[in-house]
């Protein structure tokens, strides 16, 4: 069999007829950490979002006449996507390689393989472009001049701590609560489920996700089977749904979350992923600026915020954390 080749011709078409495929790539990697969150399109810059409360409008007992004015209260937050891009330098001959020895892995399977094609070469790159995304989406740090994925938009932990900082998440408003304890495989049954008295009436109420690292969903599963012995429902380890929440809070670990400052709880419409996936600012380019590789050139939108940071809807938890060990946080 003679060897595959493109050329560089066959990789700049398959850019511009694929182009939209190619730009929801990296927006499908990131299914598994935002699948709980709300994905926001056709984003570009910055939008105005937030929750509204009208009050005055109320239903009383029957007057002739009778008139309320009606307020409506609006606290709206900025989410705003940055402009971000990659130029990734690849080998032509490297990916078709990675390629045909998936494929030869298929026709085993019994499956029938398939030549590799241009596009499933630029598919595979747009593919890891944000693996570290997971990471972004909760520690990443707004910087213009940075280099990678943790650069291009504040995290859900950054903006959290900086609504700390500006007081519109604290104790007072009873959105906030610092544990003194750290969280351990002996004592997380008993801290996570302390914390559903802690929420506001509304907020448990709602279908909402308490967002952590898989470590602490690890300890509650341990504690929930250290705490639940002899009881006879207790038939599965795997407990998703926090205990006395009337199977409102459900744990929801998260990649990102590891060595995090910080437990949210929410729910899922209030976590905002915005990106564009709509105009011609983003595109997908292939070049040739070096005889052996070529590179390959993405442009994408993307941020977070909190729709809102109101109590009926948000909940941050400060984690305590030393250095001892059998802790679950460092």
């Amino acid at each position: 069999m003679g060897k595959l080749k493109y050329n560089t011709e066959d990789y700049q078409n398959a850019a511009i007829t694929a182009e939209k495929e190619l730009l929801k790539i990296p927006v499908i990697t990131l299914r598994q950490s935002t699948k709980h969150m709300t994905v926001r399109r056709g984003i570009r810059g910055t939008v105005l979002v937030g929750a509204e409360d009208v009050s005055g409008a109320e239903m009383a007992p029957y007057v002739k006449n009778r008139k309320s004015d009606v307020n409506l209260d609006l606290n709206l937050r900025p989410l705003t996507t940055y402009f971000s891009s990659v130029n990734a330098d690849f080998d032509p001959n490297e990916a078709m390689n990675t390629l045909l020895d998936h494929q030869a892995n298929k026709a085993m399977d019994g499956e029938l393989a398939n030549t590799p094609t241009a596009k499933e070469v630029l598919a595979l790159i747009a593919k890891g472009v944000l693996r570290n995304a997971p990471f972004a989406v909760w520690r990443g740090v707004r910087n213009p001049k940075g280099n990678t994925t943790m650069d291009i938009a504040d995290g859900f932990d950054t903006i959290t701590k900086k609504d700390i900082e500006s007081g519109e998440v604290s104790l007072q408003n009873g959105n906030y609560f610092e544990l003194d304890e750290p969280i351990t495989k002996e004592n997380a049954y008993e801290v996570i489920t302390g914390l559903v008295s802690l929420l506001d009436d509304t907020l448990r109420e709602k279908k909402c996700y308490l967002y952590c690292s898989k470590a602490i969903s690890d300890a509650y599963n341990t504690s929930y089977k250290n705490n639940s012995k002899g009881i006879s429902y207790n038939g599965k380890f795997e407990q998703t749904v926090v205990e006395g929440s009337n199977g409102n809070l459900i744990i929801c670990p998260q990649t990102g979350k590891r060595d995090s400052e910080f437990i949210h709880i929410s729910v899922e419409e209030n976590l905002l992923v915005g990106v564009d996936q709509e105009s011609d600012e983003e595109n997908v380019r292939v070049k040739d600026y070096q005889p052996d590789t070529l590179t390959f050139m993405m442009r994408m939108f993307l941020g977070f915020q909190f729709r809102t940071v109101h109590k009926s809807f948000f909940f941050a938890v400060k984690l305590k954390s030393t250095s001892q060990d059998g802790e679950v946080e460092p």
